[in-house]
């Protein structure tokens, strides 16, 4: 993780897709935010690239009622609405069902998709771009 002072605002760089560095890049975006600085946290193009790697499994081969664990978070896949899959899990920090439609294609690599929301869950805030 790396932090860039841009003129309006700061970044946090997520130099990895890990729950490591997701709880680092939270931390300092916490104390950023707590200083008054706008803060945004994002990953690096190599970061997204690395993580989404050669993935296989696409949003279009998903199957309603599998689960799959993405980062630690287990999202099953309940329910097509209009070319959408809508996942459901759990929050870790709430303990309450959460439910989440990924707007994007059917090609789409199924982690590309489900990595944000596997941010939020774990550490209760969003990831921007």
């Amino acid at each position: 993780m790396k932090i860039r002072k841009n003129k309006h605002y700061t970044s946090v760089l997520l130099e990895a897709i890990s729950l490591d560095e997701f709880k680092q890049a939270n931390e300092a975006y916490k104390s950023l935010r707590d200083i008054g600085r706008p803060t945004v946290v994002k990953p690096t193009k190599k970061a997204l690239e690395a993580f989404i790697g050669p993935s296989p499994l696409t949003l279009g081969d998903v199957i309603i009622g599998d689960t799959y664990r993405v980062l630690g978070v287990y999202y099953t896949a309940f329910k097509y609405n209009q070319c959408l899959v809508q996942f459901e899990y759990t929050s870790p920090l709430t303990d309450e069902p959460v439910t989440f439609t990924p707007f994007t294609g059917k090609g789409t690599p199924l982690v590309a998709s489900l990595w944000q929301e596997s941010y939020t869950a774990l550490t209760g805030d969003l990831i921007g771009f």
